[in-house]
């Protein structure tokens, strides 16, 4: 017997009508007249009793689609995901390194570690590390103060949001592979693919799969890693990274990141 599917799910009228057929057969195999007209015993059961099996066709097909990985959703698809080993990531931050300007007749200007900029869009950075020699023309790496989608593209001018460095100048801008990484955490379509591809290239003894779900896993910003093999000799494995179809190169910081 084929197990019914939800596009073909027996409405519980439907098993009523077919409870009141078998028992109207039987009765007529027996000799035996049953009345199963709308108001009778017979009706009342056999309806109660329909509604009880649709429930439980229902509470079935539930089950069914939160081990699917094809359908669960939300918890249950959170669920099936970590019993193969695979979660949903948090959100990144965008990353990269801006060119800075000083005043003219100045050297250099002592930048601190989380000095802040903003974008034209809101999006505040702030610097990783400290500068307590920059000059004009100088690369600072700054990193979004929270995570989500904060990437900002290469040439926008940023400005600094406090002017007590007084000679620096106060705009910024970003280096030309631009402020990227920044991803909101994994919804559930892009946790549903990651999972299929751990099923499709199951992970285990260091072999190319692995080294593949390691370099995802390490942070949203990547969207796929790739294995490659041997190039670099017998038993050498190079991984490559992309971010999203819209910007499909990460940069430097990211991928040190994931190196790591």
């Amino acid at each position: 017997m084929v197990a019914p599917t939800a596009e073909r799910l027996p409405t519980p009228d439907q098993i009523r009508d077919q409870l009141l057929n078998d028992l109207r057969f039987r009765g007529d195999q027996a000799g035996v007249t049953i009345n199963v007209k709308r108001g009778s015993e017979a009706y009342y059961r056999a309806e109660a009793l329909a509604n009880r099996i649709s429930l439980a066709y229902n509470n079935g097909q539930a089950r069914l689609r939160a081990i699917d990985p094809y359908q669960a959703t939300g918890t249950d698809l959170e669920n099936l995901a970590r019993f193969y080993g695979v979660t949903r990531r948090a959100a990144s931050k965008a990353s990269g390194v801006v060119t800075v300007a000083v005043e003219t007749g100045t050297s250099t200007v002592n930048i601190p570690v989380g000095y802040k900029l903003t974008s034209p869009g809101g999006i505040q950075f702030e610097t990783t590390v400290a500068y307590p020699t920059a000059s004009t023309g100088d690369v600072v790496a700054v990193e979004a103060v929270t995570a989500g989608d904060t990437d900002v593209s290469a040439g926008t001018v940023m400005v600094w949001d406090s002017a007590s460095i007084a000679a620096l100048k106060p705009n910024a801008t970003v280096g030309t592979a631009g402020l990227d990484g920044g991803r909101a955490t994994d919804d559930d379509e892009t946790l549903r693919t990651r999972l299929l591809r751990r099923l499709a290239n199951p992970i285990g003894g260091g072999n190319w799969a692995q080294a593949v779900a390691e370099a995802e896993d390490s942070s949203a910003a990547v969207a796929q890693a790739f294995a490659y093999s041997t190039l670099r000799g017998p038993g050498s494995l190079d991984v490559a990274i992309m971010g999203p179809p819209t910007d499909r190169t990460l940069n430097a910081i990211t991928q040190s990141s994931v190196s790591a």
